[in-house]
């Protein structure tokens, strides 16, 4: 007996000194060879990133300037360079050179630093410093610069390094015509803007920008310019009949655009306030729709239980908002390129698209709903909404709606010939075309403010040098829709994490069950609380007409509405707790998982080999 307990511990001995082996060997052998076994396959390149990589015909050169000093005084930038420098070597290849370097104080690599355009970062108090950026030079001459990487944006690593490499490779920046009412370029109210009243542009327009050349065109054009490779008409609103027919012969020639039109929208109902003759609410463009196959309810909008945004009602209270969605994913087309890889959109007020398809025109759904979804009418929405009183009345009628889809195929023009006021002495127009000169490439969404500021991105003290920090994909999903139809490589492709934390799904749902329940006892709260208020104005008025013989039946009416109310309080408290114990109890449930189930199989597998090899000892004795 003493022997086989012996051979016990030695067996269990033996295997985690051959654990841990096996982990030094592989450790020496395997130094530069990784496993992304992380779900989003966050350390390893994405598809869209390799064939960037592979179109680059010039050469590039990527210098990596990094000061060993400054991830000894702050290891959290250690760590950062290592991920960013595991990152470019996985970039390099015959026509993609990269070099190191490390810039000591007064030498020769410093002045190059500097020169290079990198931001210098203090060490040591301000007595020296350090430098922790990028820069990228083709043989075309064109240049980047990243002057130091921002912690901030390390989710973004491969995204900014990906539109880097692409920017400088390429001879120009493909040109973007706009059309829109929105205040895209120049608005008084826009985050930019340094507050002495100047208008500055969206945060979005100057993201764009960018990566492409933005020209904005105005309402009464007769002809698109043809240096411009691709349309992006967000809210038209008042497009004259020459605007609409350069519109109509740009997409016959060229058939490029990303269109965002809305039913109702948030950024020009907030400026119609502080400017009566801004654009009225809600989007115009013609005939196209129809001449598609496409139609957009008007007056109607996309609401979803399950897809509603969690907005703050007050310092201690947030409400699902389900006329403002979040989409991620699974309400995403999965077989779509540009929206295979979505991780999250943030819209408001957006409208859907019904189809009927026409011949020679294919319509693919990239965006919808959930049935949990219903339709809801803007004027519910327009003024000051009710969130709480939206959220009772909601009732989903399982139906997926269209939020975005893909238009592509041939058409006829909508024009048989060119209107009077398309016709300029001092514009050189082209000849008609009466149908499409090639297969469009054409993104319809049902909602424009999703490019707008305060839906897609935060201001973080960066922003001072630069950067900005998205809490969604909106602008890089406008921009990738605008790579896709240009060039054919979306960079949507490349898992552009944003610092939003994923939500699980089942505390999800139990904290919409919960909250349900919560609301339509508060309704039933307001109701006890109006009935007991309207009888004891009955009771008043009887008390004038009867004098004080009614002041008992007052008094009594008095104490039953206060017990009343404190007994629904009560249950509402009841009903918060037991929702916060059971969401609480879930987390409790995972952390455990998360933090002792591995260790625990751990040494059962140690466990189990130790035993298996003392078993193997006993029958070789026998």
């Amino acid at each position: 007996m003493r022997k086989a307990k012996h051979l016990f511990a030695v067996s269990v001995f033996s295997a985690i000194a051959l654990f841990i082996l096996i982990a030094a060997i592989s450790g020496a052998l395997f130094a530069n060879v990784s496993l992304d076994l992380s779900s989003d396959k966050k350390h390893s390149l994405s598809e869209a990133t390799k064939q960037v990589i592979a179109s680059i015909n010039e050469p590039v050169t990527l210098r990596f300037y990094y000061s060993r000093a400054l991830g000894q005084e702050a290891p959290a930038y250690g760590e950062y360079a290592a991920r960013i420098l595991a990152m470019l070597k996985q970039y390099q290849n015959s026509r993609i050179k990269l070099e190191i370097i490390d810039p000591e104080a007064f030498s020769e690599t410093e002045d190059q630093a500097i020169k290079d355009g990198l931001a210098p970062i203090p060490l040591y108090g301000g007595t020296s410093q350090g430098f922790f950026g990028l820069t990228a030079s083709s043989m075309l001459g064109n240049r980047a610069v990243v002057p130091a990487f921002q912690l901030e944006r390390r989710d973004l690593l491969e995204y900014d390094l990906t539109r880097m490499v692409q920017a400088i490779a390429q001879p120009r920046k493909a040109k973007i015509g706009v059309i829109t009412s929105l205040p895209m370029d120049a608005d008084m109210f826009s985050p930019l803007s340094r507050g002495d009243g100047a208008p500055a542009p969206w945060m979005f327009w100057a993201y764009m920008r960018q990566a492409f050349s933005m020209q904005k065109l105005e309402n009464n054009i007769s002809l698109v310019p043809p240096d411009v490779d691709c349309l992006l008409i967000a809210h038209p609103k008042g497009l004259s009949d020459s605007a609409l027919y350069a519109v109509d012969q740009f997409l016959l020639r060229k058939a490029c655009a990303v269109i965002l039109l809305d039913p109702h929208s948030e950024a020009a109902a907030a400026r119609q306030i502080a400017n009566p003759e801004s654009a009225a609410q809600f989007s115009e463009f013609g005939k196209f729709l129809e001449h598609w196959g496409i139609s957009m309810p008007q007056g109607k909008i996309a609401a979803d239980r399950n897809l509603a945004q969690r907005v703050m009602l007050d310092q201690n209270k947030a409400q699902d908002y389900v006329a403002w969605l979040k989409l991620d994913a699974k309400q995403a087309a999965q077989g779509d390129g540009l929206t295979a890889h979505l991780n999250r959109l943030n819209l408001a007020s957006a409208g859907y698209f019904d189809v009927t398809p026409k011949d020679g025109i294919k319509i693919s759904p990239l965006l919808f709903t959930t049935k949990d979804s219903a339709d809801v009418d803007v004027d519910k929405i327009r003024f000051m909404p009710d969130l709480q009183q939206l959220l009772l009345d909601f009732k989903g009628d399982g139906i997926e709606r269209v939020l975005a889809l893909r238009l592509s195929g041939k058409w006829a023009s909508l024009f048989p010939a060119p209107p009077d006021s398309a016709k300029s002495k001092d514009v050189k127009m082209p000849g008609h075309l009466a149908a499409s000169e090639k297969s469009a490439a054409i993104i319809l969404i049902a909602d424009s403010d999703l490019i707008e500021d305060r839906f897609w991105a935060k201001i973080p003290e960066s922003l001072k040098n630069g950067y900005l920090m998205p809490n969604a994909d909106n602008a890089d999903f406008i921009l990738s829709a605008i790579e896709d139809a240009i060039s054919g490589i979306s960079l949507s492709e490349i898992r552009v994490r944003s610092t939003v934390a994923r939500s699980l799904e089942k505390l999800d749902a139990m904290r919409r069950l919960a909250e349900d329940k919560f609301l339509t006892q508060e309704a039933a709260l307001k109701i006890k609380l109006q009935d007991a208020q309207t009888r004891l104005a009955q009771l008043l008025a009887q008390q004038k007409e009867k004098g004080e013989g009614a002041e008992q039946e007052i008094e009594q009416t008095i104490v039953q509405a206060k017990s009343d109310i404190l007994a629904a309080r009560q249950e509402l408290r009841k009903v918060q707790l037991e929702l916060n114990r059971g969401v609480q109890g879930l987390q409790d449930r995972l952390r455990f998982l998360l933090v002792f189930a591995w260790p625990v199989l751990a040494c059962f597998g140690i466990w189990a080999a130790g035993r298996w090899v003392w078993r193997a000892r006993e029958d070789s004795n026998l």
